[in-house]
């Protein structure tokens, strides 16, 4: 098939929805931890209960992950797809009123929803998109890591501006979403490639699949470090002496720095049937940077910048190999709902215990080291996730 037929008007239509789709799920997300600190003291939440809130929406995505495939075989990819947005949507809206119930009830249903779309977007892809899978991944997870770094940079800008009003900046998202809506409303009712969104390729027991685990394994771990990072970074920084819009600014210029890297292994994962070293050739980076925050936290916009154009790198892998160790649209689906669950479950105690730890300790290095402990299990399960096979097929059936 050549690019220029492969490219038909529906799937640039598919493209653009699911590109607009990656584009809903982060924003809203990271907006919060350059905010909370603020937040913290105008709601009068402890560090505990700020990791708390901030760790709600992952403990959503791992709790809520589970059950998208089976309500997918029966409502179909994209109508749950839309579904899914207008929960996003009404999640963001509640969280611009005044009472703090509003702002906890928000942000869970700004998981739910975000939480499905986790599962389908790479489902999405593989359907739509194969064999071109990698490389449209590496467009939506660049989009993802863009619209993160947006919310991250204009978090304190837009409460700034507006007269502190913080709930603005949590929600500025919004517009986004409901364009999205729009696109999955206009295809959502039927399938416009002319893919069945049913599966009926043999039954495959993923808890018991080495190879699910392995991928699990590494969403899980590249998920915490996220998360915590995203969450903790600024108010790392700010204990070292950086201003709060400077802690933002620099999330979002870290996170930023690493949508070009993120391209580049998507790029490479589609070229590549063995991922084994592109999964983990940028880890000892990371490394490098969280020994750097524990010794020299003086020079910790550095070490911020280069975990953020690493973590640009995990996650394009990370869907990458769900996508590349599936052998069918159903496959995927139902292992991004296992990687996604567990592996979001434990990035949601991330934050948490990152808030616990400086709280028992005074201090951010066991949060750190913490960290670097994910990385360490990132390359075994990056090792054992990136070989050349798929569920329930040898290597040579590929």
């Amino acid at each position: 098939m050549t690019q220029a037929r492969f490219w038909s008007g529906s799937r640039v239509f598919s493209l653009v929805a699911v590109v607009l789709l990656a584009g809903s799920l982060r924003a809203g997300v990271t907006a919060f931890g350059p905010l909370a600190v603020r937040i913290g003291a105008d709601v009068g939440l402890s560090a505990t209960e700020v990791g708390a809130l901030a760790a709600l929406p992952v403990l959503a995505f791992g709790l809520f992950a589970v059950p998208t495939a089976p309500l997918a075989r029966r409502l179909g990819f994209d109508r749950l797809a839309l579904l899914s947005l207008i929960v996003l949507a009404s999640g963001l809206a509640l969280r611009l009123l005044m009472p703090a119930w509003s702002l906890w009830v928000g942000t869970a249903l700004l998981g739910i929803g975000v939480a499905t779309l986790n599962v389908l977007l790479p489902v999405l892809v593989k359907r739509d998109f194969a064999p071109n899978a990698p490389l449209v991944l590496g467009v939506t997870t660049c989009t993802m890591t863009g619209t993160a770094a947006l919310g991250a940079g204009l978090a304190v800008v837009i409460t700034d501006s507006t007269g502190g009003q913080w709930r603005l900046a949590l929600a500025a998202s919004l517009p986004v979403v409901i364009v999205a809506i729009a696109l999955f409303a206009v295809r959502g009712w039927r399938d416009r490639l002319g893919v069945a969104s049913s599966d009926h390729s043999p039954h495959v027991n993923i808890w018991r699949s080495p190879i699910a685990w392995s991928v699990t394994a590494y969403m899980a771990l590249q998920s915490t470090v996220f998360y915590t990072f995203v969450n903790w970074m600024p108010t790392i920084e700010q204990s070292s002496g950086v201003s709060e819009a400077n802690a933002g600014l620099h999330l979002a210029i870290a996170q930023l720095s690493g949508m070009p890297l993120g391209f580049l292994v998507a790029w490479l994962m589609n070229r590549s049937r063995d991922q084994r070293i592109i999964a983990i050739s940028f880890l000892p980076i990371t490394a490098i940077a969280l020994l750097g925050g524990m010794f020299l936290p003086q020079l910790m916009p550095v070490w911020t910048v280069m975990i953020g154009l690493t973590t640009g790198m995990m996650l394009p892998v990370a869907l990458g190999l769900i996508s590349e160790r599936a052998a069918t649209a159903g496959d995927a689906a139902r292992m991004s709902g296992m990687a996604q669950s567990i592996g979001y479950f434990c990035a949601g105690l991330g934050p948490i215990i990152g808030g616990g730890l400086f709280e028992a300790t005074g201090g951010w290095v066991a949060t750190l080291g913490l960290l670097l402990a994910c990385v360490v299990g990132l390359v075994f399960a990056g090792l054992a996730a990136g070989r050349d096979r798929t569920l329930g097929a040898a290597p040579a059936e590929r």
